[in-house]
């Protein structure tokens, strides 16, 4: 009966762990100055982008970010593509 309830634990843990989102709340945290990260934007678009001094904003690569994306909600690291 443990190893039951221990399999079903780890399986709703894994379950769980799956679901959980990747991107970050820019009103939770910023990430480092000058870091490259992935943002997203109030409109749904996604870029590459990096933060120019906290109170400076993001500075987006590409065309003029603020008709495409309007404000940045939320960013995430570039994930590692060695793991």
């Amino acid at each position: 009966m443990c190893e039951f309830d221990f399999k079903a634990g780890f399986k709703a843990g894994a379950e769980w762990q799956a679901n959980q989102s990747p991107w970050v709340s820019v009103k939770e945290r910023l990430p480092e100055n000058q870091d490259i990260v992935l943002v997203r934007g109030e409109y749904g678009g996604k870029a590459t982008a990096y933060l120019h001094g906290e109170y400076s904003g993001f500075i987006v690569y590409g065309e003029d970010a603020y008709k495409v994306f309007g404000e940045i909600t939320h960013w995430m690291p570039i994930p590692d593509l060695e793991e």
